[in-house]
């Protein structure tokens, strides 16, 4: 009977001089080493940006929700909150309300709670929607203003209002890494008219 396998005579020659040498395998590990953080970098950054996609998507929610409250309500906002608006079906039922705060089941772990409701850190409009995060750093924070510029009248951060468009958010969010709870008590909140 005849064997499929071919006859090899493999041998090999540790002083011939050929395979790798240490310094070639080290920067070999270096350079998949870069990749691959380069990647981590990447993915946290796109993670990142979900989450505030996430966020804007759920202020987005709660200022679609508002303005079918005041519609309902005679065009009031006076006793706007987030139990109120789900009585009426304006936001979803699984969402937990205390007071004028909601905790939506969809904020990626990066909003903690929302506030909905008038008269906060003087900031105006006809209703207020903020967010509450000690993770959230003012990057995000600066991103999440910067999509909702265009549809807010005022910002509430560090304590103080400032009404737009003399303010833009540019000027009062910082563009840093640093969490938004080291100066801002991990809260900014949205004007709306």
């Amino acid at each position: 009977m005849q064997s499929c396998m071919p006859n090899a005579n493999i041998s090999f020659n540790m002083n011939s001089g050929s395979g790798f040498t240490l310094i070639e395998l080290i920067l070999a590990t270096l350079i998949v080493a870069i990749l691959t953080s380069g990647g981590l970098y990447i993915s946290s950054g796109l993670i990142s940006s979900s989450k505030v996609t996430a966020t804007i998507k759920n202020i987005a929610t709660l200022e679609t929700a508002a303005n079918s409250y005041a519609e309902i309500n005679g065009g009031s906002y006076k006793t706007i909150e987030p139990s109120e608006m789900q009585t009426d079906d304006l936001i979803p039922s699984s969402w937990n309300t205390n007071g004028n705060w909601t905790y939506p089941l969809n904020n990626n772990g990066l909003i903690k709670k929302y506030f909905i409701g008038q008269n906060i850190w003087g900031v105006s409009g006809d209703y207020i929607i903020g967010i509450y995060s000690p993770s959230i750093t003012n990057l995000q924070a600066l991103s999440i203003c910067r999509a909702l510029e265009n549809s807010i009248s005022s910002v509430g951060f560090n304590g103080s209002g400032y009404n737009l468009p003399q303010y833009r958010c540019s000027s009062i969010v910082p563009d840093n890494n640093n969490l938004l709870s080291s100066s801002s008590q991990s809260e900014i909140f949205f004007g709306f008219d």
